[in-house]
Order: C-alpha cells, then sequence, then structure tokens
C-alpha cells in the first residue's frame, strides 16, 4: 500500500500477541460478570477467565484478571472461598512472571497486600509500579483510594476514587463506593449523585441501595433507609451483615438486630462471621465478647476495615483494640483526616 512504518511503531507491535479468539470472548465475558451485582454472577466471572486460562495459559492478561476476580469473591463475606487470597497471589504473581510490563498484575498484587497481606510498603510499591505502566488503569486507583481510605486519608482516597469513576464510568461500583467516601466526610449529595448514577446503570445494583440507605439513615430518615437496606440485603443476602443488621443495632432497633445477631452465631464460623459478630457485640457494650472474635489471625479482606468504619468510637479507645491495629501494622485509631477546600 505504500505505507511506511516507523520505527517505534515497528517495535510497538512487535510486542503483541496473537489473540486466541475463544479465550478472548472468555476473557471478556469474565470481565463482564465480575462487575455483577451478586456473588454468584461474580463466581461465573471466575469460571470463565479459568477457561480462558485453560485455553491459553500464557496470557498474563487472564491471570491478572483472575487475580482480580478472587480479591472481588474475597469481599464476600461468609460465602467468600477460604483459598480466594491465596489464590489471588498465585495470580497475580504468575501474571507477573508471565509479562512484568503489564500493569495489572502488579495493581493485583497491590490489591492482595491492601486486603489481605497487610504488607502496606510492597501495597504502595506495586501500586507504583502499576501506575508507572498503566496511569489509566481504574481498578488500581480504586483499590489504591480504599488503601489512602484504611490509613483515614479522606482527601487522598477521594480523589484517587474519583479518577477510577472519570476512567471506568459504566463499572457501577467504581461510582458507588465513590459515593459512600462521600458520607464518611458528610458530603451527603455529592454521595447521592454518585448513588444516582449507579441507578442509571442497574436501579437493582446492591452497593447502591446500601450507600442511599446509609445516607439517608446519616440524614435523619431512619425508616426509609431501613428499607433500603432491607431490600439491599433481599437482593444480596451479604448485605444483611455489614448493612441491614447493623444498622438495626445502630438506630435502637435492639430485639431485631439481635436476631440477626443469633442468625450469625449460627453460621458455621469463618473470619467474616466472626469480625461482625464482634462488631455486634460492640454496639451491644459487651467489648470482651467482641474481642474474643477479633484477633491479629482473622484473614477477612473487610478486617483491616476496622480501624475505620464498622464500630463505634469508644471502643477504639480500648488498649485491646489499639494493640490490634499496631499487630496489623496501621497507625493507631484516629479521626479521618479531611480538610473540604
Amino acid at each position: 500500500m505504500g505505507l511506511a512504518v516507523r520505527r517505534e511503531n515497528a517495535l510497538f507491535w512487535s510486542g503483541r500477541r496473537p489473540v486466541n479468539p475463544k479465550a478472548y470472548e472468555l476473557y471478556l465475558k469474565g470481565r463482564h460478570y465480575l462487575n455483577k451485582s451478586t456473588l454468584d454472577e461474580r463466581k461465573q466471572g471466575l469460571v470463565y477467565l479459568q477457561e480462558a486460562i485453560n485455553i491459553n495459559p500464557s496470557d498474563p492478561y487472564a491471570y491478572a484478571w483472575l487475580s482480580e476476580a478472587y480479591i472481588m469473591l474475597g469481599h464476600n463475606g461468609p460465602d467468600a472461598p477460604a483459598d480466594a487470597f491465596p489464590n489471588a497471589l498465585k495470580a497475580a504473581e504468575r501474571a507477573i512472571e508471565l509479562d512484568s510490563t503489564i500493569a495489572l498484575g502488579w495493581a493485583s498484587l497491590s490489591h492482595y497486600h491492601t486486603y489481605y497481606g497487610r504488607d502496606w510498603a510492597m501495597a504502595e510499591d506495586a501500586f507504583y509500579r502499576a501506575n508507572a505502566l498503566d496511569p489509566n488503569l481504574a481498578d488500581n486507583h480504586f483499590h489504591r483510594a480504599w488503601y489512602f481510605a484504611i490509613f483515614g486519608k479522606m482527601n487522598e482516597a477521594i480523589e484517587e476514587h474519583k479518577i477510577a469513576r472519570d476512567l471506568d464510568p459504566f463499572t457501577p461500583y467504581q461510582t458507588a463506593w465513590l459515593g459512600e467516601l462521600y458520607r464518611w466526610v458528610g458530603m451527603y449529595e455529592e454521595g447521592l449523585k454518585e448513588v444516582d448514577r449507579v441507578n442509571y446503570m442497574d436501579d437493582k445494583f446492591a452497593l447502591g441501595l446500601f450507600i442511599r440507605g446509609q445516607i439517608f439513615i446519616d440524614q435523619g430518615k431512619v425508616k426509609e433507609g431501613l428499607e433500603l437496606l432491607k431490600q439491599c440485603a433481599e437482593i444480596d443476602e451479604f448485605w444483611k451483615y455489614p448493612g441491614y443488621g447493623l444498622a438495626l443495632l445502630q438506630n435502637g432497633y435492639i430485639e431485631e438486630g439481635k436476631a440477626i445477631l443469633k442468625e450469625m452465631e449460627e453460621i458455621p464460623p469463618n473470619d467474616f462471621i466472626d469480625l461482625f459478630i464482634g462488631v455486634y457485640y460492640a454496639y451491644l457494650g459487651d467489648y470482651d465478647k467482641s474481642f474474643e472474635m477479633w484477633n491479629i489471625e482473622n484473614e477477612a479482606a473487610w478486617f483491616v476495615g476496622l480501624r475505620i468504619m464498622f464500630v463505634p468510637d469508644e471502643i477504639r479507645k480500648d488498649p485491646r483494640f489499639i494493640q490490634l491495629m499496631r499487630d496489623m501494622n496501621l497507625p493507631d485509631p484516629a479521626p479521618l483526616e479531611y480538610d473540604p477546600v
């Protein structure tokens, strides 16, 4: 055709891998299902990604997204696979081994340490490596936002989350969780705007209902908020424990909250259930029972969140709580840092 290929472009395309159409189709299906609202749908996403790897076991992208899939499943409360985070680490390391220039491999390693490995220096280093390779990777900014939130740095958390949302405006959780961060700093109208965006994408997205319900409760519309949290739990039962049941206790519906606590105590023990049984007892004023349920061996993805959410402020002054934070190499409990300027 008489076209000249510049040297820099030739070098770029020389590194491209041939695409297996069937594996690529499965890879795209896997990513699509990871963004769905329910655990079963996200599990299906993992199945598709594993099938893509079976067809093309040298694809670093499939391994990186498989790692992300396990990280998402690791947040799914009592139904989270026990090996979710160990498998996430294996998949992230395999992605990096296959191609260390793939940003998502490093990003997944950062995400693993943010929620499970608790190697905060590694989480930072892997984030920066991923960001240097691809500053437009939305999931890297999303999880970086939650790294900042765990440390109470809300300006940085919100800014990172806004980047993630702007880079990936059609993935509901990127937008919904930004609404939750706005709620934490009292920016309720901004939070509701984010939830409205989610509603346009999926009006049955459980997380959107959860955050709208929490904002309503904070604004004094308790009955409306509780109804939304109840609807959220009906869509995805996971949200009954950190959402609806906990809100009942927090807002004076003690017997109803205790009924959900009793339900949790009848579930076979796991780290997520232990975490929230302890949270419920904290709101019932039984701190000894809380600390009986919490220990440094707890591997629930949500466990590090104790530093900045879930529990009444009073328990954060307890020396046992302060020691628990130190055991995770986290700073002592402190108010959220936020400058509204």
